[in-house]
């Protein structure tokens, strides 16, 4: 999901969305989000290792992402079937 947003592939982003996610997130609301990103922290420049961790029926996955002008961490949230339920980008919690 993260390569796609960040090759701009938004539609393919969306492919593993839960039927709620498909409703409310389309392909210009995320490249909407990293055009948001981009201009907050400037280009993209590499990800970091993802951390994945239970949070109930849920697993969370952060992944880092390093830009020129800051850092930012994807929050992709999966339900027990894989479908993605949630997806963040969010400022790096200090």
């Amino acid at each position: 999901i993260v390569g796609c947003i960040i090759e701009g592939r938004w539609e393919d982003a969306r492919r593993d969305f839960d039927e709620k996610m498909l409703e409310v997130v389309d392909a210009d609301r995320i490249a909407g989000g990293w055009a948001q990103t981009i201009g907050e922290v400037g280009q993209y420049e590499r990800m970091g290792e993802p951390v994945a961790y239970q949070a109930g029926d849920y697993t969370m996955v952060d992944v880092p992402l390093y830009f020129e002008a800051g850092e930012r961490s994807v929050r992709v949230v999966l339900d027990e079937a894989g479908q993605v339920g949630g997806l963040l980008i969010r400022p790096v919690p200090t």
